[in-house]
């Protein structure tokens, strides 16, 4: 009996031992959980911005190490190399390059982390193929087809800064800064005639942010269209015709007289009287001819004629007396000032015929004594005379001069010498 109940004592001290070592375990597991620290959850990856400028993304890691990305969601990549902007992205971002991705069409890949394991998607939109640009050669512009937005920018083909410009005269840009307005771009491409050449035109892009919790992925720029701009015709060979004092002008031209402010049509071979009058009143003037846009082509490189003032009529430069020791009379005339570089010219006019200016003139470019015969000039015949006009040179670009205007002097013939000035 005793021998029971001494056994029955021991397993009873054997349980409260057991008892209070699996208490005292407890306790020590449970100090020690509350000393170390405890690891917060990692979220999932989130994308808060799409730069289509550096073609990057960059992603929120929300305390995940590595980012994993894949293109079918079942197929996984580490994200290597090093962070891109490590001296200017947020803490605890990292930026990916996705130059990678198509841009042809919308590309959906798949982000996830080493800790968060649940993927998120991200749909890249495709650039807009459709683009069409053409250049109008008549209007000296641009054409859009299948445009998305109301501004676009351009290069030159050997420049690598591009301009903002809205499309078409419409200041209306949806906020977007611009570099130019409508017309100095136009001003751009006229410079741009003179030689022709190539612009790049694409429309912009908008970048993606987090707009109200939720990634706007923007608008990724659109595809480059490579435009050639035609440089203009060459200018017309038209002159000044200083004997008839006209324009050798055609009807397909047109000509400004206000510096290119506005342009009128030519008429076939046209007066300078009517063009530029003031010219024989003592002012200089300057006339731009050019050949008239088309359909097909623009209007031309423009020629630009400066025409001096007409000087006054001579006086005192020429004299005429009867040769009295001559047996058949014979009127003597001589230009004093006359030289190779100051020339001047005379036409005679008998009795009975008008005068016309368009007539030929005989040159004189020397001092040098003329005997006019009877027929020449017969009694009563009308000199006229003037400084002769001066071709414009191209080569030395000086300008055309016109004749002066004409003096006159009449023959009388044969009683006396004397002569009777108009």
């Amino acid at each position: 009996m005793n021998k029971i109940i001494t056994k029955r004592i021991s397993l009873f001290l054997m349980a409260v031992c057991l008892i209070a070592g699996c208490a005292f375990l407890n306790e020590v597991k449970a100090s020690a959980a509350d000393t170390s620290p405890t690891e917060p959850a990692a979220k999932e990856v989130s994308v808060t911005d799409i730069n289509y400028d550096n073609l990057t993304m960059t992603v929120d890691m929300g305390g995940n190490s590595i980012l994993y990305y894949s293109k079918d969601d079942s197929k996984w990549y580490e994200m290597e190399g090093s962070d891109m902007m490590v001296g200017t992205r947020a803490e605890g971002t990292k930026v990916m390059d996705i130059s990678w991705v198509t841009a042809t069409k919308d590309t959906t890949i798949y982000l996830k982390g080493d800790k968060n394991k649940r993927s998120i998607e991200v749909t890249i939109p495709g650039q807009n193929t459709a683009l069409k640009v053409k250049f109008d050669k008549a209007g000296g512009t641009l054409e859009f087809e299948n445009e998305e937005t109301t501004v676009f920018q351009w290069r030159k083909s050997t420049d690598y800064n591009w301009k903002t410009a809205p499309i078409g005269e419409s200041a209306k840009t949806d906020g977007i800064p611009i570099d130019m307005d409508w017309k100095e771009f136009k001003n751009a491409l006229e410079d741009l005639r003179i030689k022709g050449g190539k612009i790049i035109v694409k429309t912009p892009g908008t970048n993606g942010t987090v707009k109200n919790g939720s990634l706007d992925v923007g608008v990724r720029p659109s595809k480059e269209v490579t435009v050639t701009i035609s440089k203009r015709g060459n200018a017309p060979s038209t002159s000044l015709n200083i004997k008839k004092l006209t324009l050798n002008t055609t009807t397909k031209q047109e000509y400004s007289t206000d510096n290119g402010v506005t342009w009128k049509g030519c008429s076939k071979t046209m007066e300078l009287k009517e063009v530029l009058p003031q010219v024989f009143a003592g002012t200089d003037g300057t006339v731009k001819i050019r050949t008239q846009a088309t359909d097909k082509a623009g209007y031309s490189k423009t020629l630009t004629l400066v025409v001096k003032a007409q000087e006054g009529a001579p006086t005192g430069d020429m004299s005429g007396y009867v040769e009295e020791s001559s047996k058949t009379p014979k009127f003597v005339i001589q230009f004093s000032k006359a030289t190779k570089t100051t020339p001047y010219e005379y036409m005679v006019v008998k009795p009975g015929t008008s005068f016309d200016e368009t007539k030929s003139w005989k040159a004189v470019t020397k001092d040098k004594v003329i005997k006019l015969s009877k027929t020449a000039a017969p009694d009563g015949s009308t000199i006229y005379y003037r400084k002769k006009g001066v071709a414009a040179n191209k080569t030395k670009g000086t300008p055309a001069t016109l004749p002066s205007a004409y003096a006159t002097m009449t023959v009388t013939l044969p009683a006396t010498s004397t002569t009777t000035p108009k």
